[in-house]
């Protein structure tokens, strides 16, 4: 991997500890806590629910436990053969800006990465960033989990890091469809 790859990752962390620094401080915690209460009072996936989820900025952070690496060793332990992570086929469910995607993708230039998210803004955010970083093993689309087909593709790991605590019970159960389908 070169200087310039490492350079771009190291960065990005930087950043995004940096900006969840920033998050807390400006009462996104409170923000967030909100946006769930709406959540939990709505339970459907309507439009109004669309606008609440357009609007609410969220913060550029990654989650390290859902890491190939991580899970790879958790399968493991579980007496499950790991996928080989230099050439694995990832989908993050609910991939928000794609800061969880993209040093993956980064990190992994052989692998093949798709976040999908309800937001056409946070999804348009995304890959613009991968753009920008030159990340082109990174795609990223805008649709609804309820409607998404993933046309029989199959995939090594499936993160859904955030996506139970959001959603209605269909989706949580669509969740599940799509990684017995994987």
């Amino acid at each position: 991997m070169s200087n310039l790859r490492w350079l771009l990752i190291v960065l990005g962390t930087v950043a995004v500890l940096l900006q969840a620094q920033l998050w807390l401080s400006e009462g996104g915690y409170r923000k967030t806590m909100k946006l769930r209460e709406a959540v939990a009072e709505q339970r459907a996936m309507n439009e109004g629910l669309r606008e609440l989820y357009e609007g609410q900025d969220y913060p550029a952070m990654s989650h390290p436990p859902s890491h190939p690496a991580v899970t790879g060793v958790v399968a493991r332990l579980a007496g499950l053969p790991p996928a080989d992570v230099s050439r694995m086929r990832v989908l993050e469910l609910g991939c928000a800006g794609g800061w969880n995607l993209l040093p993956i993708a980064a990190e992994f230039p052989e692998a093949e990465c798709l976040g999908i998210d309800f937001s056409e803004r946070a999804v348009a955010d995304a890959r613009a960033v991968a753009g920008e970083a030159g990340i082109g093993n990174a795609k990223f689309e805008a649709t609804d989990l309820m409607e998404w087909e993933n046309g029989g593709a199959g995939f090594d790991f499936i993160i859904a890091h955030g996506v139970f605590s959001w959603v209605p019970d269909e989706a949580k159960a669509r969740v599940l469809d799509v990684c017995r389908e994987a």
